[in-house]
């Protein structure tokens, strides 16, 4: 049997848990019965098997494919999908082809596919904007949080948290595709995935502080109430200084 240069073995990225298709083919240029036999590595998980014409049946590991005649020819392909283990490795599928039609040439009848498991990868990233920048006070104030994912892989079960600024009401957090929880001062937003390539927005609505300024962070009021301190013990010199000058307290006089 002539080889075709489809079923020569290759190598390829396939990711754990991810669905594998292989297509096998083959040149024949006899008739009868044909059966093929793919054995699959344990491990994967069989979803589905077949091909125009073809019966396939599955004992195990091993799948056998067969139909009452073939034409010389191209034989219809044989679609077999399986799902990745959840482990990094390497699968190994083997397919063989037989016929009740004695083969001139056996050493062809062979064919073996190697495909590498790789674990999941998903590079997200995050950017944060508010808008509008100033804002009134007491006015709403919104927080756009956009992830977005460059793969390669989709990624599961993808999580946004957020830690507002204190002094802000939280009025509302959501966005297409995500749940979102809030317990003040902190915002968390799940969705089942989040695939390669795609963008995600989550809206959280706010409403500024009643007075003007800054938002104002636990650390920035840590900050504040030792600068509040420092000016309070300045102060206080000051005073002690000017009565010292002035004589005070004065002390009375006795007569």
């Amino acid at each position: 049997m002539p080889s075709d240069p489809r079923n020569e073995p290759a190598g390829h990225g396939l990711r754990a848990g991810q669905q594998h298709r292989q297509r096998r083919d083959d040149g024949v240029a006899d008739r009868g019965p044909r059966p093929r036999r793919a054995r699959a590595r344990v491990g994967v998980t069989f979803q589905s098997a077949g091909g125009a014409g073809w019966t396939c049946d599955l004992a195990g590991s091993l799948l056998t494919c067969a139909r009452p005649d073939l034409a010389p020819g191209d034989a219809p392909p044989i679609t077999l999908v399986v799902t990745a283990p959840t482990a990094p490795g390497t699968l190994t599928n083997t397919a063989t082809v037989s016929a009740e039609t004695p083969d001139p040439d056996p050493t062809n009848n062979t064919s073996t596919a190697t495909t590498t498991v790789r674990d999941a990868v998903a590079d997200l990233a995050v950017t944060l904007a508010a808008t509008p920048d100033p804002v009134a006070t007491g006015a709403p104030l919104s927080y756009d949080v956009t992830v977005t994912s460059a793969g390669p892989d989709d990624a599961p079960a993808a999580t946004v948290h957020a830690t507002l600024p204190a002094g802000v009401a939280i009025v509302s957090a959501a966005g297409t595709g995500w749940s979102c929880t809030v317990a003040a001062p902190d915002v968390t937003c799940t969705r089942a995935l989040l695939a390669a390539g795609a963008t995600a927005t989550v809206t959280i609505v706010v409403t500024a502080p009643g007075l003007a300024g800054f938002m104002v962070t636990p650390a920035t009021a840590v900050a504040l109430l030792l600068l509040l301190g420092l000016v309070s013990a300045a102060a206080a010199r000051r005073t002690s200084r000017r009565r010292a000058r002035s004589g005070w307290p004065r002390r009375s006089s006795r007569g």
